[in-house]
């Protein structure tokens, strides 16, 4: 029987098998023995890593929806999610840039909650707060980042409906040509830059018509500190692609068809006291993370919603081909608004989802 320990990340939520557990280890050696094997002639099947993806401006905007109720400028203790909180400035900072692809809103008692779920079910995802768990005196809130754009037209996307990967797994692709692709020290795989554009027609509520940057690159081993270290990662290439020459490179990216909900369990149990002196404790937190991407463009959305109870008072001259995993992001005006970490399994062609309004 395989044991397995489930792991929360800022946005993110995973499960990690082992192939046996410390005690059945030496069984496993002894059983080699009798047949003639030592336990280093055993083959163990590789582990592939899950898609892993942070959006954590949702997060900051979720937390400053509820000071509509709580109060502004409230400070909140986060048991759970110290490198949360040590952001939490800096995201709650870099959300005036990210005003016209993010929306929030705020409730108060059942009836608040039952609001809630509906405007996430309008937005067009499936994660709900449990209106079972409300009171009269339940505060809930949510918070939703939508960006999206059609790929820029010198770029000729076109669709490869089998593309081999490193590992020889086909799966539906997109080459592009003419795209910009730079190197950064300390990162092997260069990276490719994506430009979109956007119609402000289509949902965006002020409309840039420079749309947001996607930028791609292989990435192999293991990523470091889950969803929070995809965001560091990424944040700190970012940086340092400032300044940098780029090359004109033909590229070829696989699809994503992505989704995943779970806990956020960095605000689990965190509290605050509002401006009226009760304090109040975050009981339900959960995120849904959805990625797309084929030869038109790329959709990607990220919902947070919490759940507080108020209580006791408490503390072209070459080719890329992307063969593999890759770590993608997307800037929205200069900001780190979405990262991912992909995997083959969700190397998928997602449709034409571009026709669904939400």
């Amino acid at each position: 029987m395989k044991n397995f320990s489930k792991i929360c990340y800022c946005g993110e939520s995973r499960l990690i098998f082992f192939n046996e557990s410390n005690e059945s280890h030496e069984n496993n050696a002894s059983t080699a023995s009798d047949k003639n094997e030592t336990p280093q002639e055993q083959k163990e099947t590789p582990i592939t890593p899950e898609s892993v993806t942070n959006a954590p401006h949702t997060i900051a905007d979720v937390l400053k929806a509820t000071e509509a109720i709580l109060g502004k400028d409230i400070v909140w203790d986060l048991p759970n999610g110290a490198d949360l909180e040590k952001i939490l400035p800096q995201l709650r900072s870099e959300l005036g840039e990210l005003n016209n692809v993010l929306e929030s809103r705020a409730g108060l008692g059942v009836q608040g909650v039952r609001d809630i779920n509906k405007f996430l079910e309008q937005k067009g995802f499936s994660i709900r707060l449990d209106e079972n768990q409300a009171n009269e005196i339940t505060i809930s809130a949510a918070s939703v980042l939508k960006l999206e754009g059609e790929w820029h037209g010198e770029h000729a996307p076109k669709k490869i409906e089998e593309f081999k990967l490193e590992s020889t797994k086909e799966v539906p692709a997109v080459k592009f040509k003419k795209v910009n692709s730079y190197t950064i020290e300390g990162h092997k795989y260069p990276i490719i830059e994506l430009k979109t554009f956007v119609r402000p027609e289509e949902g965006f509520r002020e409309g840039d018509p420079v749309g947001p940057v996607v930028c791609v690159t292989r990435f192999d081993g293991d990523l470091p500190g889950g969803a929070s270290g995809l965001y560091s990662m990424t944040s700190d290439w970012i940086k340092k692609l400032k300044g940098k020459k780029a090359e004109k490179v033909n590229a070829t990216v696989p699809m994503i068809d992505y989704q995943k909900s779970g806990d956020i369990s960095e605000l689990l149990q965190g509290s605050t006291t509002g401006k009226d002196g009760l304090p109040a404790v975050i009981d339900q937190a959960i995120f849904e993370h959805i990625l797309k991407m084929n030869e038109k463009g790329f959709l990607a959305k990220a919902a947070a919603a919490v759940m507080m109870s108020r209580g006791i008072d408490i503390s072209a001259s070459r080719e890329v081909n992307i063969d593999g995993p890759f770590v993608m992001w997307v800037e929205q005006r200069g900001v780190n608004a979405f990262s991912a970490y992909i995997s083959e399994d969700d190397m998928k062609d997602p449709g034409n989802f571009q026709e669904k309004n939400d």
